[in-house]
């Protein structure tokens, strides 16, 4: 559960502070732009909940978790509030912080996990 939080924590954090490569990552700018751009983009979303798979997996495994969802679903769930959150943050013009709500919401999140 941990490392799942840690690495929600760095992708929002580093958002947060990259409002640039955050309208990038959330396609904003992307209209008009090439393929393999696109692509790219696609790839480090698929990457990111690779990672979540595994870091779910490795939980369940050493007894930390006992995911009642499946862990596909689950590490679908959290990207797509990941996702979410950087999306708020272009809309608003990037004053809405994508960690708002972080203190409150991880706990709910959290306890879809066990």
């Amino acid at each position: 559960v941990k490392r799942t939080e840690t690495i929600l924590k760095v992708v929002l954090g580093f958002a947060e502070r990259n409002p640039g490569i955050t309208r990038l990552l959330t396609g904003d700018v992307l209209i008009g732009e090439t393929e393999r751009l696109r692509l790219r983009i696609g790839q480090f979303y698929e990457r990111l909940e690779t990672q979540l798979k595994q870091v779910l997996r490795e939980g369940e495994l050493n007894g930390e978790l006992q995911c009642h969802n499946r862990v596909a679903s689950m590490a679908n769930l959290l990207i797509a509030y990941t996702d979410g959150k950087m999306q708020q943050f272009v809309r608003s013009g990037f004053q809405r912080s994508p960690m708002e709500g972080w203190p409150e919401q991880w706990p709910m999140l959290r306890s879809t996990l066990t």
